[in-house]
Parts: C-alpha cells; sequence; structure tokens
C-alpha cells in the first residue's frame, strides 16, 4: 500500500493564510477594557500606532493598544488606552499669551533637553499611583541620575531615594556640587527623579507643595 501524495501549491497557501488573516483581523470586534476607548487605526510607525480620536491624531505605543498593529488595516477600530494616547500637535498651531506679551523679552526661557523628555508617561491605574506616589491622570517623565533639573520646574525625588519625600518647584540648582533646593528642601540632584508636566492637577489634590 503507498501514500497518497499531495500536490503542493508553493506559495499559494501562505497567500490563502494571509488573506484569511486579514480578514479575521478587519472582522474581529475587540474587547474594550476598563480605561480603553475605540479609535481608529491610521498606520503604523514601528512600535507606535497613529489614531483617531475623536475627531483628533493621537500616538499610542503598540503595549498599550489591544490589537495587533501588523496586521491591522487602515480604517479599522481598535482599542487603546485612552491615559496613553498622545497628541499630535499642530505644527501651524501657534500659542501666545495675551496678558504678558509686553514682558515676554524679559522673561526667562528653559531650553532644557532631557533623555526621555519626549516620553510623558500618565498615571492611569491605582498600582501605578501607589508605586509613584502620584494621583491617577498625573503627566511625568524620568530624570535620570546624570541630569540635572531646572529651575522653575515642578519635579519629584527618586521613590527609592533618600528624597523620596521631596515634591515641589526647584528654587535653585548648584550644577558644580550636584545640590538642588526644592521647595524649601536641599537636594542631590541625582535624587531627583521625576519632571511632573502638569503640576496644576495636583492641586486638586492632597499635595499642598503643587
Amino acid at each position: 500500500m503507498g501514500r497518497n501524495k499531495r500536490k503542493r501549491n508553493k506559495g499559494g497557501n501562505n497567500k490563502k493564510h494571509r488573506a484569511n488573516n486579514r480578514n479575521r483581523n478587519k472582522n474581529k470586534k475587540y474587547e474594550f477594557e476598563p480605561g480603553a476607548v475605540p479609535v481608529e487605526f491610521l498606520k503604523r510607525d514601528g512600535d507606535v500606532a497613529l489614531v483617531r480620536y475623536e475627531g483628533e491624531k493621537f500616538r499610542v505605543h503598540k503595549a498599550h493598544v489591544f490589537a495587533t498593529l501588523q496586521w491591522t488595516e487602515k480604517g479599522a477600530i481598535i482599542s487603546a488606552r485612552k491615559s496613553y494616547l498622545m497628541p499630535v500637535m499642530n505644527e501651524r498651531l501657534v500659542i501666545t499669551n495675551i496678558f504678558d506679551f509686553e514682558e515676554k523679552d524679559e522673561q526667562p526661557v528653559n531650553n532644557k533637553t532631557y533623555i526621555y523628555g519626549t516620553e510623558i508617561r500618565v498615571i492611569d491605574s491605582a498600582h501605578e499611583s501607589s508605586r509613584f506616589g502620584l494621583p491617577i491622570g498625573t503627566q511625568f517623565h524620568f530624570i535620570t541620575y546624570a541630569e540635572t533639573p531646572a529651575v522653575g520646574e515642578f519635579v519629584a525625588g527618586m521613590r527609592n531615594g533618600t528624597c523620596s519625600n521631596v515634591m515641589g518647584y526647584v528654587e535653585w540648582v548648584d550644577e558644580k556640587n550636584l545640590m538642588c533646593k526644592i521647595n524649601g528642601k536641599i537636594c542631590p540632584t541625582e535624587q531627583v527623579g521625576y519632571k511632573i508636566v502638569n503640576p496644576e492637577y495636583l492641586k486638586s489634590f492632597a499635595f499642598t507643595e503643587a
């Protein structure tokens, strides 16, 4: 008795599987977890997705998207964590302050850049709120131990450091001795771990230093 040998259609099965995968992802109904919202997928740029939510464009990392970016087609509705949606700024947008335009040239300009300055994080769970000691909704980015904060910024000490209870605006910085003063407290610059992007938000909580 011999074996039945099936004829192989080289390449044909792969094309069929790819078509089935595309159709499966296109027709898939994503489940929206707590904190997630439906967004329209536009395109993928590496590990980041460009999406549209409520008429505005946002970028979101694949870790916060409940879909496979590689197989998601343009226009598909997928699920993403709302607090991690980063707005895409319009380069033509110009913002002016009409209240102090006469003193505009006298105001100090902070052009300081940070390694993680563009990687804004958002506290979006009770676990992260407990971990960082910040309320849900706080926006921040990390400051490495080799960087020094700028005067006038609202920062917080590293949670596992000697200045974990320090939080507030930077009053002065001694870059030579690597020390700074934050809300009346002296702290080594290497112990400053976070810059709070939205300090005004903390005023509605029990953070009196804000």
